[in-house]
């Protein structure tokens, strides 16, 4: 009786009174940037961008994209220089994959040229980059803030929606970094705020007057 009681117990003891090996869980592996970047070159559907941004930033030595190179990159396309700007944006990914704005002028410079393999994979690094932001939140307040890894990505989705900026300002709440970005639609003209969580930027840029 006392041995037909201690079975039913739970499923793990039902397992061992009938006799089964209960299987021991593997531990997770978390994924490197590395692994996690090859899969995004490969254009792999399945690929989490969300997780690719935050193994880069946690990176020993990940790079940042320099402003001069930015700068030129964006004046030889309004040159019209399709050949300077894609140069310029290999550069910058060389350092910095995850450049959204090189991606996607990558892109853009690639279809004008029909070359439509290296356009295919600038769409998909640049477009899963920014989703991955905007699936963070909203932007709409400090609860459904954006969740960014760099400045530079909180201008790169501005520009991607089209919003032209106004005024800046950092907030504190809490424990919490903000940046406040007060933009305008130039097609409506319709004036909104757009909020960053900068909190990793935020910590990052401290330790550096340590």
């Amino acid at each position: 009786m006392i041995a037909k009681t201690a079975c039913r117990i739970g499923a793990g003891l039902l397992l061992l009174c009938a006799g089964v090996p209960v299987a021991l869980a593997a531990p997770q592996t978390k994924p490197t940037y590395e692994s996690l970047l090859e899969r995004a070159k490969r254009q792999d559907p399945g690929v989490d961008f969300t997780a690719l941004r935050m193994a880069y930033f946690e990176a020993p030595k990940h790079g940042t994209t320099d402003s001069d190179l930015r700068k030129a990159m964006f004046s030889a396309l309004g040159e019209k220089n399709y050949d300077q700007a894609l140069a310029i944006a290999g550069q910058i990914l060389n350092v910095n994959y995850l450049d959204i704005d090189a991606h996607l002028i990558s892109a853009l410079v690639s279809k004008k040229k029909n070359d439509l393999e290296r356009q295919k994979l600038h769409d998909f690094v640049g477009k899963g980059l920014t989703q991955s932001i905007l699936r963070s939140g909203d932007g709409k307040t400090l609860d459904t803030a954006y969740v960014v890894i760099s400045v530079d990505e909180e201008y790169s989705l501005l520009r991607v929606l089209g919003l032209r900026m106004g005024g800046q300002t950092l907030l504190n709440a809490g424990a919490h970094h903000y940046d406040q970005m007060d933009v305008s639609d130039p097609k409506t003209g319709q004036k909104l705020t757009v909020y960053f969580n900068i909190d990793k930027p935020y910590a990052e840029e401290l330790k550096m007057f340590q």
